[in-house]
């Protein structure tokens, strides 16, 4: 299932890059943002371990054609517990996204829609001697987001959001032995951010 998603939103990111880049013919906005948001994961092993946690992110909207914008960000997630034995665990996750966005601007608010793939690194560190201390994960899926701009400049925003990312980490770990298993990252993120408008 994962292959198939994963393959589907970068084709449609890749065509709508290249569709609306060669349909551009003007210098169109640039918006640049900050954003904090809670994440909420929809793995309950997930969620007993480490509860919620906080993501956040460095995006980059760049005006394609019209009101379709194409997007990128980076995000950095530190998550912490501990397990049901009392050691503790560390979860380090960067999720790499990109795709395509549709702007509604009804001045002074912007609601957006928007779709693309993920990719992401996961670096989990375990305090207990009988567990695997160190496991490094590769992974993606696809960032689904919504939310809306609420302009109190000409510039300046705020981004009020909620997306979805699907994301499925394959772990390996082992000095002499690799061994490799599945992981579900997956979640929601609930937050704000505030961006420029260039």
């Amino acid at each position: 299932m994962l292959p198939k998603l994963f393959s589907r939103a970068l084709w449609v990111s890749l065509f709508a890059f290249l569709t609306f880049g060669s349909f551009q013919v003007e210098a169109g906005e640039i918006l640049l943002e900050g954003k904090a948001s809670y994440y909420v994961s929809t793995n309950h092993r997930f969620r007993d371990l480490y509860g919620g946690a906080g993501l956040y992110r460095l995006e980059t909207n760049i005006q394609a054609w019209n009101d379709w914008y194409a997007w990128v960000n980076l995000g950095y997630m530190y998550a912490s517990g501990d397990t049901n034995r009392g050691s503790h665990s560390h979860l380090h996750l960067v999720p790499l996204a990109f795709g395509v966005s549709y702007l509604f601007n009804y001045d002074p608010f912007v609601p957006y829609v928007g779709l693309g793939p993920l990719l992401a690194y996961s670096h989990i560190n375990n305090g207990a001697s009988h567990v695997t201390r160190n496991q490094n994960g590769w992974g993606g899926g696809f960032q689904a987001k919504t939310g809306f701009l609420a302009y109190f400049t000409e510039s300046l925003f705020f981004d009020f959001f909620a997306d979805y990312s699907f994301i499925r980490m394959s772990f390996h770990h082992g000095s002499k032995k690799t061994v490799h298993h599945k992981g579900d990252l997956s979640g929601f993120s609930f937050g704000a951010g505030l961006g420029y408008k260039f």
